[in-house]
């Protein structure tokens, strides 16, 4: 499984990829929490959120260009 992600991740723009990436810790808490019934702890819940936070500004502001320097 890991070999057809990581096989997926090279066919996708550098963009979505990055996004990928950084929601797979998330979306591997909910699934903890909810087939496992795993609970965060302490600053697990503020991380995450932290997280999504992020996957949220890049999917909504990375269409921007970065100027040549």
């Amino acid at each position: 499984p890991f070999a057809a992600y990581l096989t997926g991740l090279t066919h996708l723009p550098v963009s979505v990829a990055s996004i990928i990436s950084a929601s797979e810790v998330v979306f591997g808490a909910l699934i903890g929490y909810a087939i496992f019934g795993e609970q965060m702890q302490g600053w697990q819940p503020v991380g995450a959120a932290l997280v999504v936070g992020g996957v949220i500004l890049l999917a909504t502001k990375g269409d921007r260009q970065i100027a040549d320097i």
